[in-house]
């Protein structure tokens, strides 16, 4: 229904807006929001057909990659402004999400 969908477009809107705070979950997001995190997570994944966390990991991952297209080559740097304040943890999502170390992606990127 408009209500669920509004919801969601409500949640996404917080996660684009929010991304890069380290401590954005899915519980501050949905008490951000005056919801149950249970009710945002269902309601989330039935309409998006992925988890939040999921969701929340691409919009960094994807935000990692234009930092790199903008000639940022430092990963940790690249993970903190991404919300991951753990490189280690940022390294081994970019490479289990993109099939390349965000090092070699750099490296690959310089190249061209």
């Amino acid at each position: 229904n408009s209500k669920s969908e509004k919801t969601v477009v409500d949640i996404k809107n917080h996660i684009d807006r929010f991304y890069t705070d380290p401590y954005l979950s899915l519980e501050t997001a949905a008490s951000s929001l005056s919801y149950s995190a249970k009710y945002v997570s269902s309601l989330f994944k039935n309409q998006m057909k992925i988890n939040f966390t999921e969701y929340l990991n691409t919009v960094r991952i994807q935000q990692a990659c234009t930092l790199i297209d903008q000639g940022l080559t430092s990963v940790k740097d690249i993970a903190f402004l991404c919300g991951y304040s753990d490189p280690l943890y940022f390294s081994k999502l970019f490479k289990k999400t993109l099939g390349v170390s965000p090092r070699k992606k750099i490296k690959d990127d310089t190249i061209l």
